[in-house]
């Protein structure tokens, strides 16, 4: 009975037994081999195959083929990544896999690291199984290249976790520690580049903060914010260099029509999907093409569903905000208040 309890106290016996459980329900990934991505980035990709070509393939495209600019993506150091993992045992699927498994273990456990900063140890803990456990990270875990995603979040998380350690007394040390965090994981995934708004968020949230207190709180972190832009600016930059653009212009795969019709019409429908699958995800695919989620050409139900869940969703964090703030005897990782980190936690990572 005390080992059960001990997690429920422990943020690090919770974050241990999570990483173990994360690691257990992947441990079937190792005996598959590549598949999908993995084919064209990874196996077929000759560039990382030579360490002697490795440097030359981190200036180029994510996707190493003639369409590599207009698919828009620059991961340098998930390809400087897979080069090495070919290094070390070459054309071997089972080893791949077993360093996603891996890193998604210690995500696991990171995330209840985290948690355990922000909300009582036994909700960390849960959450930290829940994250563990999740479908939603499938394809993320069990396809080789998301360990894009499993080690961005690393960095993301951990600096995210230093942060709120941190946040009393930010030098220029742990300035550049988090400046740092910030470049790795975003030439690791693009879609890092949130991180910033992530910290604001954690910072405003730790302090009950309300609008009125903002140009304050900018003028206190300056130091930090300043450093985070000039990282994030440098990697756009780097970005235009080798993709020409900072995002990719195109449309996606098969959906060239969006460059006629407003994308919010489709975009709009896609949100209660993202509900389903936090929420219930029976249904999982790793195409999520037009073939898939049909492209729409004006309003429908679908569409102005997912723009009424989005306004009564982040509504409803808005008053639970308001509330907290309002309240300074309300704990702070009342139902309510978590709730609200929740809601904006997820608008702010989903926003790219």
């Amino acid at each position: 009975m005390g080992f059960w309890r001990s997690p429920l106290r422990s943020p690090r016996a919770g974050a241990l037994l999570s990483a173990a459980v994360g690691a257990l329900v992947y441990a079937n990934a190792p005996g598959n081999g590549f598949a999908y991505d993995d084919v064209p980035v990874i196996e077929e990709n000759a560039a990382i195959h030579e360490l002697s070509r490795l440097p030359e393939s981190l200036g180029r495209p994510y996707w190493a083929n003639p369409s590599g600019r207009e698919l828009g993506l620059w991961r340098p150091l998930t390809t400087a990544l897979f080069g090495f993992e070919w290094a070390l045992w070459g054309d071997e699927p089972a080893l791949f896999h077993a360093v996603n498994v891996a890193g998604h273990a210690a995500v696991s456990g990171l995330t209840v690291l985290l948690l355990a900063t922000l909300v009582p140890v036994g909700a960390a803990f849960l959450g930290g199984l829940l994250f563990a456990v999740h479908p939603v990270h499938v394809e993320a875990v069990s396809n080789v290249v998301g360990v894009a995603e499993i080690a961005s979040a690393l960095f993301y998380l951990g600096a995210c976790l230093l942060f709120v350690r941190w946040r009393r007394r930010v030098g220029p040390g742990r300035v550049a520690a988090l400046g740092l965090l910030f470049a790795l994981a975003f030439l690791t995934k693009e879609s890092a580049v949130t991180l910033p708004g992530a910290l604001v968020l954690l910072d405003l949230w730790l302090d009950r903060s309300r609008i009125s207190d903002l140009p304050g709180y900018l003028k206190e972190r300056l130091g930090l914010l300043l450093t985070l832009t000039a990282v994030a600016a440098a990697i756009l930059w780097a970005r235009v260099g080798v993709l020409g653009s900072v995002a990719n212009p195109y449309p996606p795969l098969g959906a060239d029509i969006l460059e006629e019709v407003p994308r919010i019409w489709t975009v709009a429908a896609v949100w209660p999907h993202y509900v389903r699958l936090l929420v219930f995800p029976l249904e999982l695919s790793p195409d999520y093409s037009p073939a898939v989620l049909e492209i729409l050409h004006g309003w429908n139900a679908a569409n102005v569903l997912g723009v009424g869940l989005v306004l009564a969703v982040l509504g409803l964090a808005w008053v639970t905000w308001r509330a907290d703030a309002s309240d300074p005897e309300r704990e702070r990782w009342g139902g309510s208040a978590a709730l609200t980190l929740g809601i904006l936690w997820f608008a702010v990572t989903i926003s790219p």
